[in-house]
């Protein structure tokens, strides 16, 4: 009998179980210096154009360039916990990933697009959204909420 895997479900193959998924910012900035130092070296083969295709699609996708704002969020999503929490629980790493490479706009498309979301509430979810928008806008940072207490997002 075959493994049932379904990213829906969160069901993965358990070589993947523990695996951390990158999102696109996160791959772009892995190999921008990889992409550099091939650009200067001018070399050319299957590998380099390998490199070099993979390199311009992160480029391209990437909506958060600043590697402080990205690892700030990255934590935040970790720490992460939806406010309602009657339901829902921490973000999976494959959930991480996918919010922050897709950027949906709003909980519906959120969960059309990362169907394991609907745990979530759509405020939950909305507010969440949002936050990681502040890292595209304006580069990270974590505010401080006026009783003091560290903001996740």
């Amino acid at each position: 009998m075959e493994d049932h895997q379904d990213s829906a479900e969160l069901n993965f193959d358990p070589v993947w179980q523990k695996a951390q998924c990158l999102n696109i910012c996160e791959v772009e900035q892995l190999l921008r210096q990889p992409y550099a130092r091939l650009v200067e070296s001018g070399r050319s083969s299957a590998k380099t154009q390998c490199l070099e295709q993979s390199y311009k699609h992160a480029l391209r996708f990437s909506k958060i360039t600043d590697p402080e704002a990205l690892t700030e969020l990255r934590a935040a999503l970790e720490d992460w916990e939806p406010p309602t929490a009657a339901q829902g629980g921490k973000l999976h790493s494959f959930e991480m990933a996918q919010l922050v490479s897709l950027l949906p706009e709003n909980a519906n498309v959120a969960k059309s697009l990362i169907p394991s979301m609907s745990r979530y509430s759509d405020n939950d979810l909305d507010q969440l959204l949002a936050d990681i928008t502040t890292y595209k806008s304006f580069g990270g940072g974590m505010g401080l909420e006026e009783d003091g207490q560290d903001e996740l997002l």
